[in-house]
């Protein structure tokens, strides 16, 4: 019996000793499938913290580099680079003229119709953190007609050269040796007279803030609620119509601002040309904010050749901003207090395409004298 013990000890032990064998294949096996994710992992981890802290190490060479230019008194980062503004200006009509012939022409000039395509590039550049020095060209076909009836094609040509210094909060200096106009050493609104009527004569504002006049020099003080401005235009020499004389002329422009409560300002402004023939005229012009969006503009021009002859214009918008907006504007010329030389109605609807782009379809009216004219105008503008 005691063989047969022996064995059955034998075989028990064998058994014990293989089902530990393959308990401990098994428990290997599973260990290493459930390592091998975990390595996977923190080798991913050192991979993405070694990129991290490559691109960390190029960011602060990036950073070092501006901080060296901007701290250098030769920095290329010291003044503002230059901005260029574009903007082209396409204005047509349809006409139906009544009563008008050869020797009557008041519609056309009186209303301020200049069809055709105005092109500008205007290059701005700030120096001194506050002072603006800006040129402008402009390639304009308005106004340009060869003696056969067809358009000319101008080319870009320099229009105006602009500087203002600011020296102060509430002092600053304008000088304008090219293409100088009243307006650009006077205090104009941002949003009104910017060109977003039909007509020159209803976007344009009084006559006299547009006269060109060669060069010009002026200056402008800000103090509480009440702005002046003051400057002196030259002209370049030219021959005198009817005479052989050469003359040159010198104005003297001269505006001030009056902010009223409720968002609203009355100008006087006034302009007196010494010359051949000396001409001057004075202006009265309010701007208001009915709202956030609606404007009232209204100016009065009296001329000194003829105090009784006056132009005036009274306008309403909705067109300071981005989205769809409308116009309305009368004006006109009247002599005493019954007589009316001109009459013009106009308005519009804006349709903006984009950000940049927009349409003007509008309808003008004017009566001068015995002469009718009606017109559906379309005024496009694109800015870039």
């Amino acid at each position: 019996m005691e063989p047969i013990a022996s064995f059955v000890e034998s075989l028990q032990g064998l058994a014990k000793s293989s089902q530990e064998f393959v308990s401990g294949v098994i428990r290997r096996r599973e260990g290493s499938a459930r390592r091998r994710p975990i390595e996977i992992l923190k080798r991913l981890q050192r991979e993405a913290f070694s990129d991290i802290m490559k691109l960390r190490d190029r960011q602060d060479k990036v950073e070092r580099v501006l901080s060296f230019y901007k701290t250098s008194k030769d920095s290329p980062f010291q003044e503002a680079s230059t901005h260029v503004r574009g903007e082209v200006d396409v204005l047509g009509g349809l006409l139906k003229i009544n009563n008008v012939d050869q020797q009557d022409y008041g519609p056309f000039s009186g209303a301020g119709i200049r069809t055709g395509i105005d092109t500008k590039f205007t290059f701005e550049t700030t120096v001194r953190e506050k002072d603006v020095l800006a040129a402008q060209f402009i390639a304009s076909q308005r106004g340009r007609e060869h003696a056969d009836g067809f358009l000319e094609s101008p080319p870009l040509s320099l229009a105006k050269v602009f500087y203002k210094a600011h020296l102060s909060d509430w002092f600053s200096v304008m000088a304008v040796p090219v293409g100088a106009q009243c307006r650009d050493v006077g205090v104009i609104s941002s949003c009104f007279h910017q060109g977003k009527g039909l007509t020159e004569s209803s976007c344009s504002g009084p006559p006299l803030i547009n006269h060109h006049s060669g060069s010009a020099i002026g200056l402008t003080v800000r103090k509480s609620n009440i702005a002046a401005s003051f400057g002196h235009c030259v002209s370049g020499l030219r021959r005198h119509i009817g005479s052989h004389e050469i003359e040159q002329l010198f104005s003297t422009f001269g505006q001030v601002v009056c902010q009223i409560p409720g968002k609203t300002e009355l100008s006087l402004l006034g302009v007196s040309t010494e010359g051949y023939a000396s001409s001057g005229s004075v202006a009265l012009m309010l701007e208001s904010e009915l709202d956030e969006d609606i404007r009232l503009g209204a100016w009065m021009e009296m001329k000194r050749s003829n105090p009784k002859r006056v132009e005036w214009a009274v306008s309403l918008s909705n067109d300071c901003n981005d989205e769809p907006g409308w116009g309305l504007s009368l004006g006109g010329t009247s002599e005493g207090q019954s007589r009316w030389d001109r009459f013009q109605a106009e308005t519009y609807i804006k349709f903006n395409v984009g950000k940049k782009f927009n349409l003007r379809p509008g309808i003008l009216h004017v009566v001068d004298g015995n002469a009718k004219l009606t017109a559906f105008m379309l005024r496009s503008n694109w800015s870039f």
